[in-house]
């Protein structure tokens, strides 16, 4: 089975280690992040460092494996067009391709559902998740490729804790809102404590700050967005607590995908 994560947190579509699955660059080299249509070693020494890759061999690249992240700037239409296109190439070579989407929180799976199996429209899911939901996305740029995936049998995942749980983790703090929170999280939980280069990261793109400056003009990050920052870490581990579930179940699978 192929796996597909649409997380909206940056410009960038991340190709990012797992245990089960190969990255971009593991085979051939060193691993890469693809940012518009050029992609970045990690390394100075691989044979693509540098250059322009045209946008369709970008895709096709990218699909070749099986755990891909992509990041993006909310319900822009380019950045859509091209997730939508990795989709498409994914599915051609998947026995099933499951898309996880930081769009709809968990407990907004069922709508999802009614949605992929024929019951309602994506007229009717975009009202009700205007009515209903918590998450607050625009969902009609991504009609094209919603509808695809429905076409193709391609399996829609909600991906993120409810936004509420969110903001009481930042207000109320962590013991209270995990406990509530934890049939969405591993169990024992790690990983929210993030780390500097997480937040480095994290900050440049909240303020604008440019992150890839190799000279002594480069400003840190500053400490305004902290707090935020540890909700970001809890929607984040949530989330690969379900694409590793998702992993889980398809190394048990007899499908082999």
């Amino acid at each position: 089975e192929h796996t597909t994560e649409m997380s909206p947190s940056a410009v960038e579509a991340s190709i990012m280690k797992n245990v089960w699955h190969r990255l971009i660059g593991v085979r051939g080299g060193p691993a890469s992040m693809f940012l518009q249509d050029q992609i970045y070693p990690s390394t100075k020494d691989a044979s693509n460092f540098g250059k322009v890759v045209p946008k369709d061999d970008a895709s096709q690249e990218i699909a070749r494996h099986r755990l891909v992240f992509l990041g993006e700037i909310h319900s822009m239409p380019p950045i859509i067009a091209f997730q939508r296109q990795v989709q498409q190439e994914m599915n051609r070579s998947a026995s099933k391709l499951h898309v996880i989407m930081e769009h709809f929180s968990f407990e907004m799976q069922p709508l999802l559902d009614r949605y992929s199996n024929g019951s309602m429209s994506f007229e009717e899911l975009n009202q009700e998740y205007l009515e209903h939901g918590s998450e607050g996305h625009l969902l009609e740029p991504y009609k094209d490729l919603l509808e695809d995936a429905r076409s193709n049998g391609v399996q829609l995942h909600a991906g993120f804790i409810p936004r509420p749980f969110a903001k009481k983790f930042i207000k109320e703090g962590p013991d209270k809102v995990l406990e509530e929170a934890s049939q969405w999280l591993r169990s024992p939980i790690v990983g929210l404590e993030g780390s500097e280069t997480h937040y480095n990261v994290f900050e440049s793109l909240i303020s604008g700050r440019f992150l890839y400056n190799n000279n002594t003009d480069s400003q840190p990050p500053t400490d305004q967005f902290r707090r935020i920052f540890k909700a970001q870490i809890l929607k984040d581990v949530a989330m690969a607590n379900k694409v590793n579930h998702l992993i889980e179940d398809a190394s048990t699978s007899s499908d082999d995908g």
